[in-house]
């Protein structure tokens, strides 16, 4: 690790004891990266303050339990997870480039238990310290069954009175307790990240298709994929795909060739049925419907918006109880006219509490008592150069597909 310490006493019998140690860290692939230094002194609270020494790597989450493939574990146990910081708790650390301190904190992204990708319905609960969050069921789990647990976090940086989430490469920066390193090893199997392999270069808008051009970082030779999905966010599931086929052609025993490989790219709507992400239902005016409905999947539809042309964009939106709303809409945009509406389910955030929610974030709109309604008067009030988007939630963009 990179650590250094410094201490001073007063001898044989000190009545005064002072020591400075310094960390040197970079998270998140260096995206935040800074050194402290504690000063520490018996009888009181250690203070922190800043230097300009050379980072190293860290890790904020320390440890998941049960871990990855663990047997025999009791039905009763309930997984935890610890971190190296406290969550949720502001720290100072200065830029090491421009010397000015910032100010972040970390933001427990998920944890959660599947059962045959199913989500297990339990509870968190935190200890005082709020290093260490244990996962507790509302039921006792089955035995004999094979559960996964997966936790991930963010940072946020506080900007002016709020706070904002930090941004890399235009993608929340998440680290995530690595599972797939950890089954790999220890299935002694291959792992690809696309990552190391290429890079997303550019993307060419045509009629009917979208051409995603990468860079094959190897080789040093550029390839293009062609689709008919049109969201500029779908160039990492496209590669993930492409990835994939190289590795089925080179390793195993299958091969697809070129043309059909070709041919399935351009045709994943018609082949899979595949709807609800940045979907076309009709234009002049444009509808776009978009079941994004969490944090990540917002950003991703408000990068879109500002590679699309239109006059005046219409939000639809409506969500359930159990996302963290005031984040989204903290997103989303303020110069757009909303249609607050609701989808038909017992867990429906109402949309006059969603209402009151938006009006926190300066957005301002009428209330609709279904999904339909709502796109019915965004039609009657837009005008053919206008955009209207439908997004929130599944339940919300099913019911007008």
């Amino acid at each position: 690790g990179g650590a250094a310490a410094l201490f001073q006493a007063k001898l044989p019998n000190p009545s005064w004891f002072v020591g400075y140690l310094g960390i040197h860290f970079r998270i998140l692939r260096g995206l935040i990266r800074g050194n402290i230094r504690f000063k520490i002194s018996f009888g009181q609270e250690c203070t922190i303050v800043s230097n300009n020494s050379s980072p190293v790597n860290t890790n904020v989450i320390a440890d998941l339990t049960p871990r990855d493939k663990s047997n025999s574990v009791a039905v009763l146990t309930a997984p935890q997870a610890s971190f190296n910081m406290e969550v949720n708790k502001p720290f100072e650390i200065q830029d090491e480039n421009s010397g000015v301190k910032k100010t972040y904190r970390i933001k427990l992204e998920q944890f959660n238990v599947l059962n045959n990708n199913q989500p297990v319905p339990g509870r968190m609960e935190w200890n005082v310290d709020n290093d260490v969050v244990t996962f507790y069921s509302n039921e006792i789990l089955n035995p004999n069954q094979s559960f996964k647990a997966t936790v991930s976090i963010s940072f946020e940086e506080l900007r002016g009175s709020s706070w904002q989430t930090v941004y890399e490469n235009g993608k929340k920066s998440i680290e995530t307790e690595n599972v797939f390193i950890q089954k790999a090893n220890l299935e002694n199997a291959s792992i690809y990240f696309t990552d190391e392999i290429y890079q997303f270069k550019s993307i060419i808008k045509n009629e009917l298709s979208t051409s995603f051009q990468y860079l094959n970082k190897i080789t040093n030779t550029d390839f293009i994929i062609e689709s008919d999905l049109r969201a500029n966010y779908q160039q990492e599931n496209l590669l993930t795909s492409f990835l994939a086929i190289e590795i089925l052609n080179t390793d195993c025993n299958v091969k697809i060739d070129l043309k059909n490989e070709q041919q399935g790219f351009l045709n994943v709507v018609k082949n899979t049925n595949f709807i609800g992400r940045w979907q076309q239902l009709q234009s002049q005016p444009t509808i776009i419907a978009d079941v994004g409905h969490n944090e990540a999947g917002v950003q991703k539809i408000i990068e879109q918006l500002q590679t699309e042309k239109y006059n005046q964009l219409h939000i639809i939106y409506g969500a359930v109880k159990d996302k963290d709303i005031h984040s989204i809409l903290a997103l989303l945009p303020k110069n757009a006219i909303y249609y607050f509406t609701e989808p038909p389910l017992p867990r429906k955030l109402e949309v006059e509490l969603l209402i009151e929610m938006a009006k926190e974030h300066q957005l301002d709109g009428e209330k609709y008592a279904h999904p339909t309604l709502a796109l019915s008067a965004a039609k009657e009030a837009a005008s053919v150069d206008d955009l209207i988007l439908i997004t929130g939630s599944f339940f919300v963009v099913s019911e007008v597909l």
